[in-house]
């Protein structure tokens, strides 16, 4: 039993382990692309799209972000715009 014990707890740190190093892997590729210019459909759902505009976080705000924006097969890439929009506008860089 002590031994089954030992090696959850060994199994447990690995994964943990694993998922901090996924994380970081992570970070480290999308750290550019925090001072990249938009591109590509960038410029029609993000800076020009008036969806992703929330002026206050509510569930009827979101909703309407994820499912009016034009690409309304993504509802979930177009709330994510609306919260980032909310947060820091079209700026990312803000602090």
């Amino acid at each position: 039993m002590v031994e089954d014990d030992a090696s959850i707890k060994d199994a447990s740190r690995h994964q943990t382990l694993l998922l901090f190093l996924l994380a970081v892997i992570i970070i480290l590729i999308y750290t550019q692309t925090l001072t990249s210019p938009f591109i590509f459909d960038d410029i029609q759902n993000i800076r020009e799209n008036p969806h992703i505009r929330v002026p206050f976080l509510s569930f009827k705000n979101l909703a309407w972000a994820g499912f009016q924006s034009p690409l309304v097969n993504r509802p979930v890439a177009n709330i994510s715009f609306a919260l980032n929009y909310y947060f820091h506008g079209v700026d990312i860089r803000k602090k």
